[in-house]
């Protein structure tokens, strides 16, 4: 009788338990929220590894594109690769499910994608 007691007691305090268990989804952000303070580290990083990312770009590139052929063959190559950076950028990004981030992100994206259109029309012929 004294195993039976264990028993039962276990399983009634596993229901005390379980009743006052929060929902997962309440506690969803509640420990992102610990880190918010420390995340403009990772969004200089971000921003530092894109920097470095297009500056090597724009280094290799040729500034030549095919006159004809396939669609894709006609855009820079330094273009295709900042994009793809972008994108993961963005991947990593989103999967830190934290709005204030994306915000700050899409800040140092901008800067970015300003700075290359800056670069690729130093090196268009002028017009007229």
């Amino acid at each position: 009788e004294g195993g039976g007691e264990g028993e039962g007691g276990g399983e009634g305090g596993g229901a005390a338990a379980r009743a006052q268990a929060p929902d997962p989804a309440a506690l969803l952000g509640s420990i992102s929220s610990c880190f918010d303070s420390y995340m403009s580290i990772y969004v200089s990083l971000e921003d530092k590894q894109i920097g470095e990312a297009l500056a090597k770009l724009l280094e290799g590139e040729t500034w030549q594109v095919a006159a004809a052929g396939r669609p894709d063959g006609r855009v820079f190559t330094s273009s295709k690769e900042l994009f793809i950076a972008l994108k993961r950028s963005f991947k990593r990004g989103t999967a830190l499910q934290m709005d204030a981030v994306l915000f700050e992100l899409q800040r140092v994206w901008g800067k970015h994608l300003r700075a290359y259109a800056k670069r690729v029309q130093e090196k268009l012929p002028p017009l007229g």
